[in-house]
């Protein structure tokens, strides 16, 4: 038997380091067997974070007046894909994880922060 040590050095953008250590025992099988495999587990989870979203309104170049209280919809890109458009994937959003969609309305200041959803494109109206 031989222990071997473990630790992901890389990952894919957008996903948080998993810094456990796994220890893994390899068991010699026999001289015929060139390579031995064993499972393991390693998780590193999506990256979350909320964006924001400034509304203003204005017909000419002048200053902008801002907008409160207006609504908006974030949903994955994925779904809007999937479903084909915004409007049907609106349509499933039960379906959706807490980090996969935010429906967030604008201040008084015309700022709005959507929920803290998985690092990935997303589809805002």
């Amino acid at each position: 038997m031989e222990n071997i040590i473990v630790k992901k050095q890389k990952l894919r953008f957008g996903y948080n380091q998993d810094t456990n250590v796994y220890d893994y025992v390899i068991q010699y099988k026999n001289s015929t067997t060139p390579v031995i495999k064993t499972n393991g587990t390693v998780v590193n989870t999506v990256e979350k974070a909320p964006f924001e979203v400034i509304k203003v309104s204005t017909n000419t170049n002048a200053t902008a007046e801002v907008v409160p209280d207006a609504e908006f919809t974030a949903i994955l890109t994925k779904y809007v894909e999937f479903y084909g458009s915004f409007e049907e994937a609106l349509k499933h959003i039960e379906e959706f994880a807490d980090d996969e969609y935010s429906i967030f309305r604008t201040q008084s200041n015309g700022h709005g922060i959507s929920g803290k959803l998985a690092y990935r494109k997303v589809y805002c109206t």
